[in-house]
């Protein structure tokens, strides 16, 4: 018994309709679901996904741009990383070449025919902005929960690359290592964009405060975890 007058056309068209909401609400459901799982899954690297981040050594070959407000210079580079000492080889458009290497506390700057030579000896802190391994220890300082802040680095994935995105961080905490790297280089933000296949990064770009592109790297060459000769620090 009804309390309303009700024909069987409508209430068989009642029970369609209650049957296509049922079905959106459970798929709904189904679609928040693996969003949510996909992105928390996101939030982390596997350990082949972190190969070259972990690496302790490295060799790489890569072509740098540096744009600036009127110009735009572009090198190729080699570089040598091993643990607190590195070495570049810069090449310009012209061939000039020139080198920086640091070791310790000791920076040394010169020329292809070492007729201008700089050489610094003391304490020096900031990573270098070019290298790899900058990228490598902010990494590891804030995966390993070193950093004295709550920010967090950003990662996105795709069926062939991984992109791992650093911030600014929003919180105003004088130890967060990750501000005070770009804010020592007037950046907003920086990332890496990572090989699934191979776990190796193809390029590397640094943003501006004006969130305007200043570096790009694109690595034509990435060697992990082999062994470098003393002497190349020399």
């Amino acid at each position: 018994m009804f309390l309303f007058n009700v024909s069987k056309k409508d209430l068989r068209s009642k029970k369609v309709s209650i049957f296509f909401l049922l079905v959106l609400f459970v798929l709904g459901i189904f679609t928040y679901g693996t969003f949510f799982v996909f992105n928390k899954l996101n939030l982390s690297l596997t350990k082949d996904e972190s190969y070259s981040l972990e690496a302790s050594t490295y060799y790489a070959e890569y072509d740098e741009t540096v744009i600036s407000n009127k110009t735009i210079n572009t090198y190729s580079v080699k570089e040598w990383y091993d643990t607190d000492k590195y070495k570049f080889e810069y090449l310009d458009r012209v061939g000039n070449k020139f080198y920086t290497i640091k070791k310790g506390n000791k920076l040394v700057v010169y020329n292809d025919n070492e007729k201008n030579k700089l050489t610094l000896d003391t304490p020096i802190k900031e990573n270098n902005i070019a290298s790899f391994s900058s990228i490598a220890n902010l990494y590891k300082q804030i995966s390993k929960g070193e950093n004295k802040c709550e920010c967090k680095y950003e990662i996105n994935k795709t069926e062939k690359n991984i992109f791992v995105i650093f911030n600014k961080c929003k919180n105003d905490n004088i130890n967060c290592v990750l501000n005070n790297f770009l804010n020592k280089n007037n950046l907003s933000k920086i990332k890496v964009e990572i090989s699934v296949k191979t776990g190796l990064p193809e390029i590397y770009t640094a943003f501006d405060e004006n969130k305007k592109e200043r570096i790009c790297i694109v690595y034509n060459k990435f060697e992990v975890n082999q062994k470098i000769d003393e002497n190349i620090f020399e």
